[in-house]
């Protein structure tokens, strides 16, 4: 299958950003150093390369052999969603369940998944909840008594999905990408993110290409930098255009070494 950043089965080099790249770390650092969340924001005409960058800034940390964590949510132009459609990318990515996969199927990855997470009295309860928010049916089997206070069920499911985020120590990059799709109600969970890794080494990069559609970072959250993207210039144009053809271009290689103590 062809990823976002090939064109015609050709893997785009990436080239340029070295200012970016050196934010991004900076960012990641200063949460992993006071264990404190913190919220960036990434804007930038389409296609100027903004997911790319952060894609890449991750690959470098993981090349170089950073124990960090990274999710990577998105949403979507092409079809309505709901405000907490990233969070159910969060728990598909955990439990290894596919978009396609039957109800069944999708309840018995995430059941088979939360057994090793969580003790028997609560497995039941974050089933249900993370169930609730994949909308399985059977996560509202026998939820008439918590859908009575449904603002207080939904604010329970979100923070349980967060929770996923902060499995161990490790520092966290949380990618909510193509912001300027998401409906009004995308705040809504930010609550839950606030409780559940505003005090923990998270950075949470927003991606749009309004800086207009970006809202504002959760409570609780440092506000980090704004990162607009330029056009590239010509000569990272060249070596993007070398890399595609094949011909060798300069790969960038961040020093990132001493990024994550």
């Amino acid at each position: 299958m062809e990823s976002k950043f090939q064109v015609f089965g050709t893997e785009l080099p990436f080239v340029g950003r070295r200012s970016e790249l050196e934010a991004l770390a900076f960012e990641l650092q200063s949460a992993a150093q006071t264990k404190t969340a913190r919220a960036i924001t990434v804007t930038g005409t389409g296609g100027l390369g903004k997911s790319r960058l952060v894609h890449a800034f991750v690959e470098a940390l993981r090349f170089q052999g950073h124990d960090i964590r990274s999710f990577w949510t998105s949403f979507s132009h092409r079809r309505l969603e709901p405000g907490f459609a990233p969070l159910t990318q969060i728990i598909r990515a955990q439990f290894g369940i596919r978009v396609e996969d039957k109800d069944s199927i999708a309840k018995d990855k995430l059941v088979a998944g939360l057994v090793e997470l969580v003790d028997g009295e609560r497995l039941n309860d974050a089933a249900r909840l993370l169930g609730a928010l994949l909308q399985l049916p059977f996560a509202f089997e026998f939820g008439e008594v918590d859908r009575s206070d449904l603002s207080r069920f939904m604010e329970r499911a979100y923070q349980t999905c967060l929770n996923l985020v902060l499995l161990d120590s490790s520092p966290v990059v949380l990618v909510v990408d193509n912001v300027d799709a998401a409906p009004p109600t995308v705040s809504e969970w930010f609550p839950a993110m606030s409780a559940s890794l505003a005090q923990a080494p998270v950075l949470l990069v927003f991606i749009a290409n309004d800086p207009s559609a970006l809202p504002e970072a959760p409570p609780g959250f440092e506000t980090g930098q704004h990162l607009h993207l330029p056009p590239l210039d010509e000569q990272d144009i060249s070596e993007l255009l070398a890399g595609f053809i094949g011909c060798e271009a300069n790969t960038l290689e961040p020093g990132f070494q001493s990024l994550v103590q």
